[in-house]
């Protein structure tokens, strides 16, 4: 079994209980029935009423709006399930956090939800340390991305292969070490959309095969300034961002915030963000816009004070969870914009 780990990155549970709370964990059959009858089941029983809920045809454990905080996590904030019955024991969307793991042709990525403390602190060991725990994972079925050797969707029936997805990447992370990846995002998503914007109106809904060698002439910084505030007002509607002033809060934090987005940003493309979820260039729009949203978001929270390290943190939590990690609600709002960034190249 072959895994890609992120070179550099490091990670161990500390232990803080931060990501046990606001999710929808699915709860398997398997695992229900281990706990249904278990003496820390009555007592979340006895606690909030209920320890599982029924969403359409699944189970979750009861964690709502009023109840975010998992009612299995004891006063330590250290789960109660894996202290008492074992790591195998808890739901498998909980084994496998913080851990993010993307089937490709050239083996499994295996990435972090940087919404994790010890993720985006870099606590712990070296990924490589984790390998047997990754495979033990694997082999019990647990949640993968696929990526497949082609047909890779870029933009309103364009796809691309594997392979040339992976030179594209590589020139992308060439640029970045000249002009900083949140440029190198912003060219490359303008770039792609001109290159789009030069295909001739497909007259098939049969999907095109497209190259991304080469791709010149993108649309102007103008055009990517708009679709960058148009997102970031679209996200603010939607209770995602805070209400921002264009002309202060998307100026750079300071120096080691700022180097905090690009660590973020590098591991967003090494964990393939890029092509887990449709589209190539809506998914560059979104990277493209979340240093500009951490900045805006950073600022709101603290308000009058100077932005600190806790602020970003916080902002990054919001990024991560409602952003990135579960973007399919917003799809439709990253797809307008990369229509609309098509629509300025033209």
């Amino acid at each position: 079994m072959n895994f890609q780990l992120s070179p550099g990155q490091r990670y161990d549970c500390v232990q803080c209980g931060r990501s046990c709370q606001g999710w929808g964990i699915k709860v398997e059959p398997r695992i229900e029935q281990g706990l249904r009858e278990h003496p820390l089941t009555l007592r979340v029983i006895q606690e909030r009423g209920a320890a599982f809920r029924q969403e359409n045809d699944a189970l979750y454990l009861n964690m709502t709006r009023e109840m975010p905080r998992c009612g299995y996590l004891e006063a330590d904030d250290l789960c109660g399930v894996h202290r008492t019955l074992g790591a195998r024991a808890k739901p498998s969307t909980c084994r496998q956090y913080p851990f993010i793991l993307t089937q490709t042709p050239d083996g499994i990525y295996a990435g972090l939800a940087f919404s994790c403390t010890a993720a985006r602190a870099n606590l712990g060991r070296p990924m490589d340390e984790h390998v047997a725990s990754l495979q033990a994972l694997v082999q019990d079925g647990t949640l993968l991305n696929l990526v497949g050797s082609d047909g890779l969707p870029v933009h309103d029936g364009w796809f691309t292969s594997w392979n040339d997805y992976l030179q594209w990447e590589a020139r992308l992370r060439a640029a970045a070490e000249t002009i900083g990846l949140e440029a190198a995002l912003g060219q490359a998503a303008a770039n792609l959309a001109a290159e789009l914007g030069r295909q001739a109106n497909r007259r098939s809904p049969a999907w095109r095969p497209l190259s991304l060698n080469n791709l010149t002439g993108g649309a102007s910084a103008a055009s990517q300034a708009v679709v960058t505030e148009t997102l970031l007002t679209s996200l603010a509607g939607q209770g995602r961002a805070a209400h921002f002033d264009p002309h202060r809060d998307r100026a750079p934090l300071d120096t080691e915030l700022e180097k905090q987005i690009e660590v973020f940003l590098e591991h967003l493309v090494f964990r393939k963000a890029l092509v887990i979820h449709p589209t190539l260039l809506s998914n560059l729009c979104l990277l493209s816009v979340l240093p500009s949203f951490l900045r805006c978001q950073t600022r709101a929270l603290a308000g009058s004070a100077q932005p600190t390290l806790e602020h970003y943190w916080e902002a990054l939590d919001v990024a991560e969870k409602s952003l990135v990690y579960h973007t399919r609600a917003l799809e439709p709002l990253y797809h307008q914009a990369a229509r609309q960034l098509v629509a300025a190249a033209r």
